[in-house]
């Protein structure tokens, strides 16, 4: 029944769903992202209306949410770098449910709403696992560079301290570290 009702509203509400995601965005990253159609001029905007369409049939064909994470990691992996909330990173697919009611029509097909919004229901949960484990990447590359930063100073660090005992006698004799508390009061 949710397939035979939603397949004749499925262009509309991808373009209103679409559009709502869109507005989400600054007024300028909308425009471009809707506009600009061609893929490798704009790869976000062009996976976004690809993936939605994925994302969408899964809903209305009441997949697991498991063969939907491919399409989920494609949206969500882009928002989750961008500046939006956890909560707003994954908001997208619960726009999904006031649309079906706007274009499906509540009173006719309440039966098939509920089943659909439990759908909806069950994907969102997985959208929220795919923002966090992207988020979790996010933090783990962080302090991987973080740490390599780090090693690559004790490292250099390492070398001038090696340098400097090594045959470096006067050199090491003038580093403040190496005078006295006397030699160091009376040189100033």
């Amino acid at each position: 029944m949710l397939k035979s009702v939603f397949s004749q509203h499925r262009d509309t509400l991808l373009e209103r769903w679409t559009q709502r995601i869109l507005d989400g965005y600054p007024d300028e990253t909308a425009k471009f992202l809707s506009k600009q159609k061609d893929q490798f001029a704009n790869p976000v905007g062009s996976g976004l209306r690809s993936e939605v369409g994925q994302i969408f049939d899964g809903i209305v064909n009441q997949d697991d949410p498991e063969v939907l994470l491919e399409s989920l990691d494609r949206v969500i992996r882009v928002r989750a770098v961008q500046d939006f909330s956890p909560a707003g990173a994954v908001a997208f697919i619960l726009e999904l449910k006031p649309l079906a009611r706007e274009v499906v029509g509540e009173e006719e097909h309440r039966a098939v709403l509920e089943e659909f919004d439990c759908a909806v229901d069950r994907v969102l949960l997985a959208a929220f696992d795919v923002y966090s484990r992207c988020r979790e990447q996010m933090f783990e590359i962080r302090v991987d560079a973080i740490r390599r930063q780090s090693i690559t100073v004790i490292e250099r660090l390492n070398e001038w301290r090696a340098g400097r005992a090594g045959g470096e006698d006067e050199a090491a004799n003038d580093s403040p570290s190496s005078y006295s508390s006397e030699e160091t009061v009376t040189s100033t």
